[in-house]
């Protein structure tokens, strides 16, 4: 009988192991293609991603070395500052560095 526990114990251990590495993997590869994070090697990369509410989200973004903020919602995507190395555009107000 103590034969049996042991059998049950090394197929739940199995099938822990067999979960956890498929959630790894949903994390690693899948949830990044969702969200556009991973974009190594192209013209445009996502630098930060930060969520601010279930709908709402943040974007560092830096496309053809110029760096820009922008603001995404269930609705609209909206550009809110340009960076560059000398300047930077919020609304349309120039702050110099």
């Amino acid at each position: 009988m103590s034969e049996n526990y042991l059998i049950a114990l090394i197929k739940i251990i199995l099938a822990l192991g067999f979960i956890l590495s498929l959630a790894w993997l949903f994390l690693r590869y899948v949830v990044p293609k969702m969200y556009g994070i991973k974009t190594q090697g192209q013209r445009i990369k996502v630098l930060e991603h930060l969520m601010l509410g279930q709908k709402r989200q943040l974007f560092l973004i830096e496309a053809d070395n110029k760096k820009m903020l922008i603001g995404c919602s269930e609705t609209s995507l909206t550009t809110l500052c340009h960076f560059d190395e000398a300047q930077t555009v919020c609304n349309g107000e120039e702050h110099v560095k």
